[in-house]
């Protein structure tokens, strides 16, 4: 069973300029692995009893345009109106904020470890 720790922003204002999305793929491919913390071992349980997420969720400075939903939580979110994803190189609210920004129909993001 996979876990995510999530930090999630919904936008403040929303208008919407910018050319259209294609839709997300709905097969379940697997996804590269990510460039956070690796938990050792690399179980479940290690993973949720690993503080680097969550401190780092914690932290986060909530990016100007954009409040915090929620933080540091361990599960998955669900939405009708999911883009798609982004693999980072790094943990960034930040430029979530300027992908969401630039993304037409983006209204909201997740970052996820």
């Amino acid at each position: 069973m996979y876990s995510a720790l999530l930090l999630s922003f919904a936008a403040l204002a929303a208008a919407v300029t910018k050319a259209p999305v294609a839709a997300a793929s709905s097969n379940c491919t697997a996804l590269p692995l990510g460039a956070g913390p690796v938990a050792s071992p690399d179980t479940d349980a290690a993973f949720s009893a690993n503080t680097a997420m969550s401190t780092a969720a914690k932290n986060a400075a909530v990016p100007a345009g954009y409040t915090q939903a929620f933080s540091a939580l361990t599960g998955a979110t669900q939405s009708s109106s999911y883009l798609g994803y982004t693999t980072l190189s790094s943990y960034s609210p930040q430029t979530c904020a300027t992908l969401c920004s630039s993304t037409y129909g983006c209204q909201a993001f997740n970052t996820c470890m």
